[in-house]
């Protein structure tokens, strides 16, 4: 059903714990990605769930979480750095017919929204 399908989480080492985003106590960056693979993993498999980030923290965590890992040059990281320049790499990258965004930063979605939107 959805073999045409790459979803992708973009997530940078500069992103530090969520406090920023979310009241520190309730949720951390590294419990943001995981939450997010867990979601796109129970309906997708592995190879269909890439994490792209320039750290290697941030890759391990993914492995260990079950995603698959698309390094990215850090200069795609910097806060400067044009999200054009990002979504083009990605999609050379991956190369599949649709490409999903799916940020971690989003936590209000659950795995039943995600195959919905899908």
């Amino acid at each position: 059903m959805f073999e045409n399908l790459v979803v992708v989480i973009p997530v940078r080492k500069s992103l530090k714990p969520a406090e920023k985003i979310i009241n520190e106590e309730l949720v951390s960056l590294e419990t943001l990605v995981l939450r997010k693979i867990r979601q796109l993993r129970a309906f997708l498999p592995k190879q269909q769930v890439i994490v792209c980030t320039e750290s290697e923290e941030l890759s391990e965590l993914a492995i260990c979480g079950g995603a698959t890992v698309l390094k990215r040059d850090a200069k795609l990281s910097k806060k400067d750095a044009s999200i054009s320049d990002l979504v083009r790499f990605v999609a050379q990258s991956v190369q599949l017919e649709h490409i999903a965004w799916v940020p971690c930063i989003t936590p209000f979605f659950d795995t039943n929204d995600f195959i919905k939107s899908f």
